[in-house]
């Protein structure tokens, strides 16, 4: 999923199984397509901050991408 935000372009990978989420990074292809862009693996974890719209607000100020 994807989103335009007032900070750029955000992208989004779901991950329910703990073990996938933890292993999840940023595709490379989009990475080199979109080098300012967001990342964020979203899992049960974090799928709260998620659908309230938190998880933005806590990676606004930086790109959260595991490469």
């Amino acid at each position: 999923m994807e989103e335009s935000t007032e900070n750029g372009l955000v992208a989004y990978e779901f991950k329910w199984n703990p073990a996938k989420a933890a292993k999840a990074s940023c595709p490379r292809k989009f990475a080199q397509a979109y080098p300012a862009a967001t990342w964020k693996c979203v899992s049960r974890e974090n799928y709260v901050e998620f659908a309230t719209g938190l998880i933005l607000l806590h990676f606004s100020k930086k790109n959260h991408r595991k490469m």
